[in-house]
């Protein structure tokens, strides 16, 4: 069973401030993240939204915790310095680290800050499901 995302750019004024940059809505059907719209763009939000999905049918079934767990990083990088050109966002699972990388012109940092807080708790959460699996080509 996979867990589809959907990444919903929200007009800032639409999205009170204390709530911080992204609200995350689990639905049984899939995880909704709204962005304010000042924070990230267009092109990133659709990105992210097709890394979640490809990373979310990839996942391994697991039924208990996993050790060590997996440790969440983002890194802001100027368009120079992304590892793979032209990329909005490069994802790098090396042993227990899972590694965001993002054009830093096409996030905020408190964006990104939120973003791997979150992806930190989807795995802590993900390690709670009772299976987690590839899903079926359609």
């Amino acid at each position: 069973m996979s867990i589809p995302a959907r990444f919903i750019r929200v007009k800032p004024d639409d999205m009170d401030d204390r709530l911080g940059p992204v609200v995350v809505h689990r639905t049984p059907a899939a995880w909704i993240f709204y962005c304010r719209a000042d924070k990230i763009t267009e092109e990133l939000a659709l990105e992210f939204e097709a890394l979640a999905n490809r990373y979310s049918q990839a996942t391994v079934s697991i039924t208990t915790p996993t050790e060590p767990k997996t440790r969440t990083r983002m890194h802001r990088l100027s368009a120079d310095q992304m590892p793979a050109p032209l990329q909005p966002a490069v994802v790098n699972l090396r042993g227990r680290y899972l590694t965001t990388y993002v054009r830093s012109d096409l996030i905020s940092e408190d964006m990104a800050e939120a973003m791997a807080e979150i992806t930190a708790e989807q795995h802590r959460y993900g390690r709670r499901l009772p299976v987690i699996g590839p899903s079926a080509d359609p």
